[in-house]
């Protein structure tokens, strides 16, 4: 039996299993951040380093016969061979004579979408990027951040919202229920109010982000801008999935796309606006959402890199046992 440790690591937390081939799972654990835009590889090293004693000490026998440890991780530049993280995980994984891989974490979202397979995913929570996998060519769009690109994202969508509000009060745009949506979620009084409440916000990001749920909920009940801002988001993100597809699947007639984040919570809103936009565009698009944690997308890319078939029954024990 082949045992592997997967590890999703981001932004807010780190998570890591330690699974056989077949989709069972021995132990897991989670811990703070890994992200190295966000904390320090001393951080990064004690923190990992906590995850990897805690799956030791709930399943030792397994532990002591991992082959590998594979890494999604969130902040590793276009080369991760190259990022500090390998080096950290590598003197992690020494001691315990284990081979260490390390990818961006769209490739994990993206596996354990298709149980392995090359595709494109698509990742839209506060921030928005997409990837493309095929073979050892990875290529993504989009996802440069917040003050340059993150359209089809939380932030973005939460950002035209307030423009909305703010347009409605000043005379320059149409009357809208966000602004009493808005409103009343900051418990302001007038729209005014709002700029100061958000520039003084220490996570202003995350706090405009969080806008996007009234957005969805004004669509839902037909308010017109909304409709446009939520449109206009989804034709962002076909717009990635498109050119990445023109790119990396040109010689392709089908190609698996998977789509993860907090932004599809609404996926009865998002996916048919997706599927119009992508129609036509030369590919058949193979749309999933993704239903199990990108952890196990780690495992399998574990698995993969050992050169083993990712099976049925381990899709099938991973979305049985550990959907989201």
């Amino acid at each position: 039996m082949v045992y592997v440790i997967g590890i999703d690591g981001g932004g807010t937390k780190t998570k890591a299993v330690l699974a056989d081939q077949t989709g069972q799972v021995f132990a897991t654990a989670a811990g703070g951040p890994s992200n190295p835009n966000s904390v320090t590889e001393h951080e990064i090293y004690e923190s990992l380093s906590e995850l990897f004693k805690s799956l030791k000490k709930q399943s030792p026998e397994a532990f002591d016969q991992v082959s590998i440890c594979f890494a999604g991780m969130s902040g590793v530049g276009l080369d991760p061979n190259q990022s500090s993280l390998k080096t950290v995980l590598t003197n992690i994984c020494q001691p315990y004579d284990m081979d260490v891989e390390l990818a961006h974490d769209g490739v994990i979202a993206l596996y354990v979408g298709t149980g392995g397979q090359d595709g494109i995913v698509h990742i839209s929570g506060t921030g928005s990027i997409t990837y493309a996998i095929k073979d050892n060519l990875i290529k993504r769009a989009g996802g440069w951040g917040y003050l340059f690109d993150d359209l089809g994202s939380g932030y973005s969508i939460g950002k035209e919202t307030l423009a909305a509000v703010l347009q409605e009060y000043d005379g320059r745009g149409e009357r809208t229920v966000l602004t009493s949506k808005v409103l009343q979620y900051f418990n302001a009084d007038i729209p005014p109010d709002l700029v100061s409440l958000i520039y003084q916000a220490s996570n202003h990001r995350t706090l405009i982000a969080q806008l996007s749920k009234l957005t969805f909920d004004a669509y839902e009940e037909g308010d017109d801008v909304s409709i446009q801002i939520i449109k206009q988001a989804a034709k962002d993100i076909s717009h990635s999935i498109k050119s990445l597809a023109n790119d990396v699947y040109a010689n392709h007639d089908q190609v698996n796309v998977v789509l993860s984040g907090g932004l599809f919570k609404r996926d009865h809103i998002m996916i048919p606006l997706i599927k119009d936009d992508l129609k036509g565009t030369g590919h058949a698009y193979n749309l999933q959402l993704l239903y199990a944690e990108p952890v196990f997308g780690a495992v399998i890319g574990g698995l993969k890199h050992l050169g083993l078939e990712i099976s049925e029954g381990f899709m099938e024990n991973i979305l049985v046992k550990h959907n989201v």
